[in-house]
């Protein structure tokens, strides 16, 4: 990289001491990042130095956040993060020097979800003005480096939580947020309109379709088993377990290409799964082994390239299994007795921690609290706290994490064959372990988050989750681990 260009950042100095409903995906036009922002935040690019570029957004109340992107031509050494980061820094803090005065913390390594960064927390009092507060973060991708900056003036405490919150869906050379170049992590799945449609299935008791229900009348027709096998394909050549939100993607997906498709697609798509699944065998393991190899071997290469032609079926069938190549963390503890006997991985995916986001709105609606007061903002909070949160965690919550999507599974297995009684009590559990995470009702105070009235979740901090009351948590059967566990084995 140039070192010009990295200097150059400090001609843009000068706006960062302005940096301080809905929410909408932004791909930068150089696919250098993509980020989930507020759909009532304006937005601003405009080009720094030789070739970089600076997109800022900034919300009503003054809290802003935004990315400096600086492409280097060439391969980024990922050792250059320390050197890169501190040039970085002094450009931007003298720059803002020579309009008020700064006061920042040393430097420290840090990760933004899975990505190593480098972050300088500051404070900033413009010559006119009310003073601010955020931070400096560098990242590396493969070939740009970034400046990602949050701040907000102290009158607006709401304005900078959203601003973190969307902070954590940055994914680095990138088209989207879910999902992302190297170890982006995108944001949640769990928009407005899944949130409000899980919860209808939960309430409904996640009842599914009769098999034979038809999506698209056609000839043949698309059903409900139609997707079904689909996903049944999905769960076996790659030990896959969708959550509620993920298989409706796919349903929903099935549902919009299904007119587009010729006679032949229409056979593939009605008809194509339940064909390959019907020559799966029932009992040999080896057998099963070799015809789960040979799905993999010839499926991978074709659904990746449909996906790459844009196709919606395709790539939603992709991104379900790339979500799972993508591991977040991975645990450091030695695992405990249940993690070895149930064979209990160590790696938290990116699936696991959609799972877990998932899982805790299912405790949430089936313990009988309001699902209304969840909202996208509140949810992409507490995926950033989980992230951060997650090495102090007790090592039995880490397992149960980083396996999220059995877990996940098994649990709503057994909510689904319980009666109205064991339902009870099974939600009485949900509504400790929420509660043992701070994940409160607004008012209802004691030591965790929502104490403070409005939305439910969205006053969580990293800190906050990685504390409020852990031994408590590690202790409660937190996900319902001794009910599952022996209903599982």
């Amino acid at each position: 990289m140039r070192r010009t260009a990295i200097a150059s950042i400090a001609l843009v100095a000068a706006a960062l001491p302005a940096l301080a409903a809905g929410t909408k995906d932004y791909a930068d036009p150089d696919r250098a990042f993509a980020i989930t922002v507020p759909e009532d935040w304006g937005s601003d690019r405009s080009q720094v130095g030789d070739g970089g570029w600076n997109t800022q957004f900034k919300g009503p109340g003054g809290a802003s956040f935004g990315v400096m992107s600086f492409p280097s031509g060439d391969v980024i050494d990922p050792a250059m993060l320390t050197n890169v980061a501190q040039l970085l820094f002094d450009a931007v803090l003298n720059g803002m020097q020579q309009a008020g005065e700064v006061q920042s913390q040393p430097p420290v390594p840090t990760k933004l979800g899975g990505l190593d960064a480098v972050r300088c927390d500051l404070t900033y009092k413009p010559n006119q003005g009310a003073a601010e507060a955020g931070y400096l973060m560098v990242l590396l991708g493969k070939t740009n480096a970034f400046l990602a900056y949050v701040s907000a003036p102290g009158s607006d405490v709401a304005g900078r939580k959203v601003a973190e919150s969307c902070m954590a869906t940055l994914a680095l050379e990138a088209t989207k947020p879910n999902g992302g170049g190297p170890g982006g992590l995108g944001g949640s799945l769990l928009s407005a309109s899944a949130l409000a449609n899980a919860a209808a299935s939960i309430k409904g008791g996640l009842r599914r379709d009769d098999t034979d229900k038809v999506l698209v009348a056609a000839d043949p027709p698309l059903t409900y088993s139609s997707v079904v096998n689909f996903v049944g394909i999905l769960s076996f050549a790659y030990d896959i377990e969708l959550t509620e939100t993920e298989f409706d993607m796919v349903r929903q997906r099935f549902i919009e290409c299904y007119p587009t498709q010729d006679a032949q697609g229409k056979i593939i798509l009605a008809k194509g799964g339940e064909s390959i699944l019907s020559g799966v065998s029932k009992g040999n393991a080896e057998e099963r082994a070799r015809q789960k190899k040979d799905i993999r071997d010839h499926t991978l290469p074709v659904l990746s390239k449909q996906a790459q032609q844009g196709i919606p079926y395709a790539q939603v069938l992709w991104e379900a299994i790339q979500r799972r190549e993508n591991t977040v963390l991975t645990v450091q503890a030695d695992k405990p007795e249940f993690a070895e006997k149930a064979d209990l991985k160590s790696e938290m995916t990116e699936a696991d921690l959609e799972a877990a986001l998932e899982m805790l709105y299912f405790m949430w609606v089936a313990s009988g609290r309001d699902a209304s007061l969840v909202t996208q903002e509140a949810v992409l909070t507490i995926r950033q706290a989980l992230i951060e949160s997650f090495p102090a965690f007790p090592p039995e919550v880490q397992y149960l994490l980083a396996n999220a999507q059995k877990v996940y599974s098994g649990v709503r297995g057994q909510w689904e064959g319980a009666d109205a009684a064991t339902q009870a009590q099974l939600a009485a559990g949900y509504a400790q372990t929420l509660d043992s995470l701070g994940l409160t009702m607004p008012g209802q105070g004691g030591d965790g988050g929502g104490g403070g009235g409005g939305d439910a979740w969205s006053d969580v901090s990293a800190t906050d989750m990685s504390t409020i009351r852990a031994e408590s948590m590690a202790n409660s059967a937190f996900l319902a681990t001794n009910s599952w566990y022996n209903t599982s084995h």
